[in-house]
């Protein structure tokens, strides 16, 4: 928020292309799946990270957010490329023999758990490594998510239910209003 208008800052965002880059810096395999995992759920990092095994169901095609804020339930469709990476990442021979993994869909068999700074650590080496400007964060692939849907027209309040917001205005900082667009509207009516 803007503290002398009060208006809401926009997000920073990823375009596809610019995913596409960060993903390809990433070389820890397990950070990738859940950097996949964000750009295609738009979960918050704590959210993913507290995912368990039983919480992915990919008969039914979603992801239950159980640990969400306010200690709201959610589900989330998934993505087709999210959805080969999960049942790949489920069918991991690594992970049906470790019972630490059992707890947790992303972790490490040394600590059980993958921590959100960890994460970050690695977005942030990724986001020089792969050329891109601007502060890139696991939160950036949530806007990115949400941005991604408001510019392919998705109605607003389904932006909102996936990202499990409680109040509309905060999932509108993702429009991106430009100008341009704001001429192409009024010439609607």
């Amino acid at each position: 928020m803007d503290p002398i208008s009060g208006e809401r800052k926009e997000r920073n965002h990823l375009s596809k292309a610019e995913f596409d880059r960060l993903e390809n810096a990433i070389e820890h395999p397990l950070v990738k799946k859940v950097v996949v995992t964000l750009f295609y759920s738009g979960m918050r990092i704590t959210e993913c990270l507290n995912l368990t095994i039983g919480d992915v169901d990919t008969s039914k095609n979603v992801i239950k957010v159980r640990e969400a804020k306010n200690k709201t339930f959610r589900e989330i469709p998934l993505h087709q490329r999210l959805k080969k990476l999960l049942e790949d990442h489920l069918s991991d021979a690594d992970l049906q023999d470790s019972l630490v993994r059992k707890q947790r869909l992303f972790a490490t068999s040394k600590s059980g758990k993958i921590t959100p700074s960890y994460v970050n650590q690695i977005i942030r080496e990724a986001t020089v490594e792969a050329g891109l400007t601007g502060k890139v964060t696991a939160h950036t692939l949530r806007h990115s998510f949400a941005s991604r849907l408001i510019k392919k027209n998705c109605n607003l309040v389904y932006v909102q239910k996936l990202l499990g917001h409680a109040d509309l205005r905060t999932t509108s900082v993702y429009t991106h209003a430009k100008m341009d667009d704001l001429v192409g509207s009024v010439d609607l009516l």
